[in-house]
């Protein structure tokens, strides 16, 4: 994944590179989990919290872990100075959420709303 990645962002300035993955980047607010043992941990992606931390994205979006902002309470996240988004539902099923985000002039707005 990461030497993909780093073949796919290499010519994009980071202030113009809105990163999309399906896995979260590791070790943040984007991948914390509630376990089925009743624990939680840390399930992204060492690859992709790497390349976001060395390029700097201005945004990226991350699937996959459904529970997430649940279970930290926490929306958006920050590495560096790039803002991560969990854009996963709840595994509610009355709890659909979309995230809405704009650029302008480089700055990121997000927000995560509720359908």
């Amino acid at each position: 994944i990461e030497e993909d990645l780093e073949n796919i962002v290499k010519d994009i300035p980071s202030n113009k590179l809105v990163l999309i993955t399906h896995a979260p980047p590791y070790n943040t607010d984007c991948d914390y989990t509630k376990l089925k043992d009743g624990g939680f941990a840390h399930v992204g992606s060492k690859a992709i919290y790497k390349i976001i931390e060395n390029k700097q994205p201005i945004l990226t979006l991350h699937g996959h872990i459904h529970d997430t902002v649940q279970v930290t309470g926490n929306f958006p996240c920050e590495i560096g100075k790039t803002i991560s988004c969990a854009v996963s539902s709840d595994h509610i099923g009355d709890n659909p959420y979309v995230v809405n985000a704009s650029i302008n002039d480089g700055v990121v707005f997000v927000e995560r709303v509720k359908l």
